[in-house]
């Protein structure tokens, strides 16, 4: 954590939220993306009280996510990544919330939590 979170941005003037990808090779796992993506979370962006969590994710603005879907009708497609600009809390317990999403065509706003991953 320490390396993307101070080393990397310090040494070369680097956003570590907007500039810096993290790969790994699994997803399951104590090292894989899931568990990395949890801890760069806290570390990076930690939730304040505007968030939603959904499908075992808690997404707040300034969050990194990643289209896992492709969205025809939105013009989102697989792999896009995007960051959190806001957070509808409208409906949160019964679901609809929203959140708004720049993409290269503007921001989106998404209601499909399941086809986003941090």
């Amino acid at each position: 954590m320490e390396l993307v979170r101070t080393r990397i941005p310090r040494r070369f003037g680097l956003d570590p939220i907007r500039d810096i990808q993290v790969l790994c090779p699994m997803n399951r796992g104590g090292v894989g993306a899931r568990s990395l993506n949890i801890e760069l979370q806290a570390a990076l962006n930690p939730a304040g009280e505007r968030k939603v969590e959904r499908f075992g994710w808690t997404f707040a603005p300034g969050d990194k996510v990643m289209q896992i879907e492709n969205d025809y009708d939105k013009e989102v497609y697989n792999g896009d990544i995007g960051y959190v600009a806001d957070v509808n809390l409208t409906m949160v317990n019964s679901l609809p919330a929203s959140m708004g999403v720049p993409s290269p065509m503007g921001s989106v706003s998404l209601t499909r939590w399941c086809r986003l991953t941090l």
